[in-house]
């Protein structure tokens, strides 16, 4: 039994509605929409040292209103990292925390 696998597998965003972000970034990924986008963008996930077919949840937390979630898969079998890309949709002129964590 394995308690601690080395190397960590490690998920995160690497993009969110169209801007990059940096693997090893830290901290929340928060966007603001302003009026006039269109509300439906896409999130991209990055699995890394996973081995298998990972379950992923998007969560969209707005700093006013109910948050919302995502469900996706990353296949990390071959390629690592690899990456899936997440449609969502996102509140326009309202902050919004992007989490994603395995389900």
């Amino acid at each position: 039994m394995v308690v601690f696998p080395n190397p960590l597998p490690k998920l995160s965003i690497s993009n969110a509605a169209g801007t990059a972000v940096a693997e090893n970034a830290g901290g929340p990924v928060s966007v603001i929409l302003p009026t006039g986008t269109n509300p439906s963008q896409t999130i991209q996930v990055r699995a890394r040292d996973f081995g298998s077919v990972v379950p992923v949840r998007v969560r969209l937390v707005p700093e006013s209103g109910d948050a919302t979630t995502f469900d996706a898969t990353i296949d990390n079998t071959v390629n690592n990292p690899a990456t899936t890309n997440v449609p969502v949709t996102l509140p326009i002129n309202t902050g919004v925390r992007i989490e994603v964590f395995t389900r």
